[in-house]
């Protein structure tokens, strides 16, 4: 009885906060951004990319013959019409091969004994599958799952990377609904769902590298990981002997801090207490109960419901979102969110609680954590000691990893090692906007393939920091 009391006090709070969450956004169309600083120098000064490197937009390339993404201009006429989306209910090889590229999928096991699914785009109509092609590896962030690459039709990260000559691969971490097996438990098991990010930092991120090399005899890769992803690699380039794997990592919405967390909704859920985390089980599986249901009742099955409700859950949860039409928004939530463990938000939620500390679980016994670390508190993962090139993008208008986050993440991150800490130059680009944005491709994935095409940040030698602040 005492959980269930402590868990509707919870929920009383997150109705308050979606309340005033919803006012918020109706009534202000704007948003006072402050000014951070970073290394004593305004994040909103300095040359844009133009400036510095002259103009790296990319020639337009498309293979993607069968999918556009394109404007409703009459959502109650497409709703009227019971218009949907050809390829809504498609699994993601199915998917992928709609678009015209190759498709496949292999399995990852980790060296504790998880399953994993990663999928491959080895090629597109502009650029076949060969071999000797660069391998770039995305992940995707909290609850997420392949799909998060594929939301923007012909301007989808995975197949432009696929369509200028790269080898692309989707991981996907332990819990999600594509990587639920395990050599011996079941996930019906406590056992199966006790793991945090930090286990897939240190197992699922850094196995799937291997992986990859070995499949391809290439000597190393390029990372590209969004929020939890981010994540994830600052923990593996922290604690893994996968440096020299690297060639950059390019991180959106770079996430090891999250003290600073402004989206009402998500602070509210990272203040819970311990036992309502216990009540909550071991596992946050949207495939059935609330969560599914009041994503399916507020974004239909790919129909067009035009009352603002898919847009209103969407921004409860991730904050606004800069630029994405209404078929997008709902393809995205019928693939989102996948399942996790409860330790997963656990441990973030400790990120937030724990002040300006990037660190291991805590297990939030002295004696735990004296068995567990030989310490009394949970080591800090150490980002100094960085050598991997990477590159930060973020967004002024990101309610989830903000800006003085990104700020104290860069100020830790060894100085030699993080190559430019890029702000978007929209204002309001918010968290989403990295994988669902209709513009993400001018403002972040054109640059990102500009270095890779360019060789940028490859060489251990050359020299840092060279810092954008745009």
């Amino acid at each position: 009885m005492r959980y269930a009391f402590k868990f509707r006090l919870t929920t009383l709070q997150c109705i308050i906060y979606i309340v005033i969450s919803l006012c918020i956004h109706k009534i202000n169309s704007t948003t006072v951004t402050p000014t951070v600083y970073l290394n004593n120098t305004a994040l909103d000064d300095g040359p844009s990319h133009d400036a510095v490197s002259g103009d790296y937009s990319l020639s337009p390339t498309n293979g993607f013959a069968n999918i556009s993404v394109e404007e409703e201009p009459n959502c109650a006429e497409d709703a009227k019409n019971n218009k949907k989306l050809p390829y809504d209910k498609m699994e993601i090889l199915e998917y992928i091969r709609y678009a015209g590229y190759p498709a496949e999928e292999f399995k990852v096991t980790t060296e504790d004994g998880y399953i994993l699914t990663i999928h491959r785009i080895s090629g597109s109509p502009l650029s076949p599958p060969a071999p000797g092609k660069v391998p770039v590896l995305l992940w995707h962030g909290v609850m997420g799952n392949s799909w998060n690459w594929l939301l923007l039709g012909n301007e989808s990260l995975a197949f432009l990377l696929a369509d200028e000559g790269y080898d692309v691969y989707l991981g996907n971490s332990r819990g999600n609904h594509f990587s639920m097996e395990h050599e011996d438990v079941n996930d019906n098991s406590e056992k199966y769902w006790d793991f945090s990010f930090h286990e897939m930092g240190f197992y699922d991120l850094p196995n799937t590298v291997d992986k990859i090399l070995l499949l391809t005899t290439a000597r190393d890769l390029y990372f590209i990981g969004h929020s939890l992803g981010s994540r994830m690699y600052s923990v593996m380039v922290t604690m893994r002997p996968h440096t020299a794997k690297i060639r950059t990592g390019f991180l959106l919405a770079p996430a090891a801090f999250m003290s600073h967390v402004q989206n009402p909704t998500l602070k509210t859920l990272l203040l819970g207490q311990p036992d309502q985390y216990k009540a909550l089980g071991p596992k946050i599986d949207p495939k059935g109960g609330t969560i599914k249901e009041t994503f399916h009742v507020s974004c239909p099955n790919g129909t067009y419901n035009c009352d603002g409700s898919c847009e209103y859950l969407i921004f409860l949860l991730f904050g606004p979102i800069s630029q994405s039409d209404a078929s997008l928004r709902k393809f995205f939530a019928r693939r989102y969110p996948s399942t996790t463990s409860t330790k997963v938000l656990r441990h973030c939620s400790q990120l937030f609680t724990a002040g300006d500390l990037f660190r291991r679980f805590d297990y939030e016994s002295k004696e735990e954590n004296k068995k567990k670390y030989g310490d009394e508190k949970p080591p800090q993962y150490d980002l100094g000691n960085v050598t991997t090139p990477t590159v930060f993008f973020w967004g002024y208008g990101d309610s989830v990893i903000v800006p003085e986050d990104v700020k104290k993440m860069a100020t830790e991150w060894n100085s030699n090692s993080l190559r430019e800490n890029n702000r978007v130059t929209l204002e309001h680009f918010g968290h989403l906007d990295f994988v669902i944005a209709n513009n993400a491709k001018e403002l972040v994935y054109d640059r990102i393939i500009w270095l890779m095409k360019n060789n940028k940040y490859d060489d251990e030698d050359t020299p840092g920091p060279s810092l954008l602040y745009n």
